[in-house]
């Protein structure tokens, strides 16, 4: 058992199974999440305001994301508290076998199974109001409902101009934000162009940092600091892959017999003929076997642990590059000595991330181990003090009441927390 389920087991061992009325004093959540910062840029001494973020409040020694380790998918695994197989965000453009056609980002990708509610609409079924800035498929309806408040991705907008906008949304004088989730695509999209590790990608680690550290100047000035709980996180890490990396998995195939969907390091390779499917199946487990750096699945022999299993947007051939290697369409960017790139396997620690938070119900000092990230869906709905949807998170009791979230041992107290539903 990991430190994140311990901990929500014993609160919810305190909580009685019942909707209970929301405290006089509703709390409020900030969730920022820095796209591609990897764990390990912690630790370069570049980051002193989440360095100080860190140790006021309380953080996990890393964040284990899902599979496969995307930006858009472990955003919606960490709204939703599902794994990919379950809520079928299985990448940012994924063959659907079932509608015979690509699906990007869309209404559809996103609703493939309409019992699915994020946290943003979760909390404004329960009377609270969300903030939802470029929050990846916070801009889509769901049970019926919007965001109170969205805004698009619009990378036009500068990081202090979306936090000024945040604050907006909380001090709002009808309907102020009880949870704002903001996202920031940095140091992601600079490390994808020059590497994870390269001097450019250094200069978006030290300027998303100075950004956590204007956040909370803001809340500061706007006087929120003793409302609103602050979790900054991270969807995954990334690793540099070199030219002489890279595997055209098109000379192992024959041209004209199939299409390829997804991007490096996972392509799914689907049969333009059903009856080639076993031949291409084959040819490419072969030529897996020959390189020895990348791996060959279908819909049997796709590891259970990756809760990404899903045959209608995963498949049928699911082709995987080893960690520090990619396929063809790395091609695409001639000029790039090394590409930034992620989506590897998620036991593999270079694919790490982060998290950490801090605010009035966060415990101060508090050190975890492992977090996954589907089991912080019931930790926002603990927090914002709303009767979580079925998800995938732990159902353990835990202890979150003893090392994260200061509930002291007073009855009363402990009855303004209410246990998930799963």
């Amino acid at each position: 058992m990991n430190g994140l389920q311990s901990l929500i087991l014993l609160l919810l061992s305190y909580c009685s199974c019942r909707t209970i009325e929301a405290p006089k004093t509703q709390p409020a959540l900030l969730i920022v999440s820095y796209d591609g910062f990897k764990q390990d840029y912690l630790n370069w001494n570049i980051t002193p305001n989440l360095e100080q973020f860190r140790e006021m409040g309380t953080s996990a020694e890393f964040l284990k994301p899902v599979f496969p380790t995307t930006t858009m998918v472990n955003h919606f695994s960490i709204a939703t508290g599902l794994y990919p197989e379950n809520h079928s965000v299985l990448g940012k453009a994924n063959y659907d076998s079932k509608l015979h056609r690509q699906l990007k980002y869309s209404y559809e990708l996103f609703h493939y199974d309409e019992s699915i509610v994020p946290i943003w609409t979760a909390n404004e079924l329960a009377g609270g109001h969300s903030g939802c800035m470029m929050w990846s498929g916070s801009n889509f309806e769901f049970k019926g409902k919007n965001c109170t408040f969205t805004m698009k991705l619009d990378k036009s907008v500068s990081f202090k101009e979306r936090v000024d906008i945040v604050m907006g949304w909380f001090t709002h004088k009808e309907t102020p934000a009880n949870l704002v989730m903001m996202y920031i695509e940095q140091p992601d999209s600079d490390a994808h162009k020059f590497g994870p590790d390269s001097l450019q990608a250094m200069e978006k680690v030290s300027e998303v940092d100075n950004l956590a550290g204007y956040i909370q100047r803001k809340l500061v000035e706007y006087q929120l600091e003793n409302r609103i709980n602050v979790i900054h996180l991270s969807d995954h890490g990334m690793v540099g892959v070199g030219k002489s990396n890279i595997i055209d998995l098109t000379q192992f195939l024959k041209n004209g017999t199939y299409q390829m969907y997804g991007s490096s390091p996972v392509f799914q390779v689907v049969p333009i003929d059903h009856d080639v499917e076993q031949e291409i199946f084959t040819d490419l487990t072969k030529a897996a076997q020959q390189n020895g750096h990348f791996k060959v699945y279908n819909q049997e022999n796709l590891p259970t642990r990756w809760h990404a299993n899903n045959a209608r947007r995963m498949g049928p051939i699911i082709a995987v590059a080893d960690i520090n290697y990619g396929f063809h369409d790395l091609y695409r960017y001639p000029n790039t000595t090394v590409h930034g790139v992620h989506g590897y396997d998620n036991a593999e620690p270079a694919m790490n991330a982060f998290f950490m938070a801090k605010g009035p119900l966060i415990a101060s000092g508090k050190r975890l181990s492992t977090v996954n990230n589907i089991d912080l869906y019931n930790l926002f709905c603990l927090i914002l003090t709303i009767e979580c949807r079925q998800n995938d998170g732990s159902n353990n009791p835990s202890i979150w009441n003893e090392l994260f979230v200061n509930v002291n041992n007073d009855e009363n107290e402990r009855s303004n927390y209410i246990p998930f539903h799963s």
